[in-house]
């Protein structure tokens, strides 16, 4: 059987096919899905795709084709002509021409709602996709990226320095570029006609022009306070091995009146020196008669003793918690005492008990100095190991074993399958062909590993059959089978479930079958 077809257009369900069949007997009848037959041989409404078409002659027998429409498509195309927003504003917009396809043409933004205008405005920067649709209702479309058309307005300021911290600077900006009048803000929100910002203390400040577009430039400025030649030193004193038993004592030169002094820059004091201070650093700040301020940034550094702590390690066997460490510290003053973690001390210097890892120890003498150490120990483990001799199972029974010879390691051993549950034997029996991990575990606790994979020994049983063939959708096939190989009598099975004697299988239809 052939198939002459006619291909759908953009789409549409507007294809068909006509059949044409030859050989067989008497009258022929179609069919689109091989169940209902019709006398006509033509089937249209098709849309794109691939089909299957049968035909019946009059004597049951049937035939059949594949036939594949493809879609006869337009080639419409779509271009833009694009007017670029200007400053952020949606006054963007996009004329749409469209050639190609058939019958007049629609346009659309989303490629669901279309209308009869080419020109879609009122658009900010961005990416968009258009879509045109001929009278054949095929599709075109197109991608349009709009930028934003921004003017060069840019931003300058002359400043006035504001004098020891009082609020009496200044700053005039002065625009160019842009379009139209200018209007000037201090924190982007509130736009004024003034270009002069005044009462301004020490700081960063930032700027911004709006033109009469509504496009906006920037600029920072600093404005750094115009003090007056006020400075300040501090002779320090070291506090002692982490003590607070520093101090600082300040002096100040330059500005006018007399001087006020402080740590924080807030609270002042008249009184110069500041004490009970820890190792650290510290700003420190003097104003004088006018409100100017100075500052001095001092750090004081703990005067140590040359405290150090040394180490003799006793490593642990096998992952257990028998290491251990004796300590040694010299210099310092007094006597020592240890930690594990330089919050605890004791007057011992030996740490056991101690699992393999990193350690840190800690040493402080009389005086408060603390001196400190790092220590690593590392498992003593014994050179225990594992091998296997295997049995393989046959044909998928559990009858094969494993034993096991373990070598190295202390004292007796014992043996497991799961790591967990160990036994004095070293036979596993009654296992099935796979994979298994087995250990071994001596008198120290250490345990070594073995992999064993045990594959089925099975016997070279083959199965032929000799077919005949069912006649035009009959029930009259049959199969007669051959086994060879493999011990004893032999029986036969079509579902692997039931088996039976005889190795002739009859009465089958034309199919697959699965014989065992």
């Amino acid at each position: 059987m052939t198939g002459i077809q006619t291909s759908p257009s953009c789409g549409n369900s507007n294809g068909s096919v006509s059949l044409m069949a030859t050989g067989g007997t008497g009258s022929y009848s179609y069919s689109r899905d091989g169940i209902n037959y019709f006398s006509t041989n033509v089937f249209s409404g098709l849309v794109a795709g691939t089909y299957n078409f049968y035909v019946k002659d009059g004597s049951g027998c049937v035939g059949s084709t594949t036939v594949t429409l493809v879609s006869n498509d337009s080639n419409i195309s779509l271009v833009a002509t694009q007017t670029s927003p200007s400053c952020g504003n949606g006054n963007g917009s996009v004329s749409l021409t469209a050639t190609g396809g058939t019958g007049s043409y629609s346009y659309s933004r989303d490629g669901i709602n279309y209308f009869s205008t080419n020109v879609f405005s009122g658009l900010v920067a961005g990416t968009y996709n258009f879509y045109v649709k001929d009278g054949s209702g095929c599709v075109g479309s197109t991608t349009v990226t709009l930028v934003s058309n921004n003017s060069s307005l840019s931003l300058t300021g002359i400043q006035t320095s504001p004098s020891c911290g009082n609020s009496n600077g200044s700053v005039s900006l002065t625009a160019t570029g842009g379009t139209g009048s200018y209007s000037y803000s201090r924190d982007g929100i509130n736009y004024f006609s003034t270009n002069v910002f005044s009462g301004l203390v020490a700081g960063t400040y930032n700027f911004y022009v709006k033109d009469g577009s509504g496009c906006v430039g920037s600029m920072t400025l600093t404005l750094v306070s115009n003090n007056s030649s006020l400075s300040l030193t501090g002779i320090q004193t070291s506090p002692s091995c982490g003590n607070s038993n520093g101090s600082v004592s300040l002096t100040a030169t330059g500005g006018t009146g007399s001087y006020s002094y402080s740590r924080d820059g807030v609270n002042y004091f008249s009184t110069n020196v500041f004490s009970g201070l820890v190792a650290g650093t510290y700003n420190f700040y003097v104003k004088d008669g006018s409100g100017c301020v100075g500052s001095t940034t001092v750090t004081l550094v703990s005067n140590n003793s040359s405290l150090s702590l040394t180490g003799i390690q006793t490593s642990p066997s096998c992952g257990n918690g028998n290491g251990s460490v004796s300590l040694t510290a010299t210099g310092g003053t007094g006597s020592y005492s240890y930690s594990r973690d330089g919050i605890n001390y004791f007057s011992t210097n030996v740490f056991s008990g101690l699992v393999a890892g990193t350690y840190n120890f800690y040493v402080k003498d009389g005086s408060g100095c603390v001196g400190s150490m790092t220590l690593t120990l590392v498992s003593n483990n014994s050179s225990l190991s594992l091998t296997g001799i295997q049995t393989s199972p046959s044909c998928g029974n559990s009858n094969g074993s494993v034993s096991l010879t373990a070598t190295g390691g202390t004292g007796s051993y014992s043996y497991s399958r799961d790591g967990i549950n160990y036994f004095s034997t070293n036979v596993f029996s009654g296992l099935v062909a796979g994979t298994y991990n087995f250990y071994v575990k001596d008198g120290s606790g250490c345990v070594g590993n073995t992999t064993v994979t045990l594959v089925s020994n099975n016997s070279s049983l083959s199965l032929t059959g000799i077919q005949t063939s069912p006649s035009c959708g009959n029930s009259n096939g049959s199969v007669s089978l051959m086994a060879t190989g493999g011990t004893g009598s032999y029986s036969y099975s079509r579902d692997g479930i039931n088996y039976f004697s005889t190795n002739v299988f009859s009465g089958l239809v034309a199919g697959t079958y699965n014989f065992m």
